[in-house]
């Protein structure tokens, strides 16, 4: 159980920087497709993580586990878009805070 919740921890921490970097560095994108450009690519390393682990000896790779992965970046992505929504308006806007 509590290796599951890192999974959740890890991907979710890999979504956000990842939504991060490319909201800041890349001024044409929206935040919705930075966050699904940061989910995607969390997504893709989640699979092809658990593809590498079916060739090492003592570990297997299941779909449960990029399922579970699944969990952090959507939640990353909830969050995201729910900061966003509440946040019309003020200064504390994601762009605000990029350009700061």
């Amino acid at each position: 159980m509590l290796f599951k919740s890192l999974h959740v921890i890890e991907y979710a921490i890999l979504t956000l920087l990842n939504f991060i970097a490319l909201y800041r560095n890349v001024p044409t994108l929206i935040w919705e497709q930075a966050a699904r450009y940061a989910g995607g690519f969390a997504l893709v390393y989640a699979i092809f993580d658990e593809i590498h682990q079916t060739y090492v000896p003592t570990r297997s790779g299941k779909i449960e586990d990029v399922l579970i992965d699944c969990i952090g970046i959507l939640s990353v992505y909830w969050l995201i878009s729910f900061y966003e929504k509440y946040s019309k308006g003020t200064s504390s806007s994601l762009r605000a805070r990029a350009s700061q």
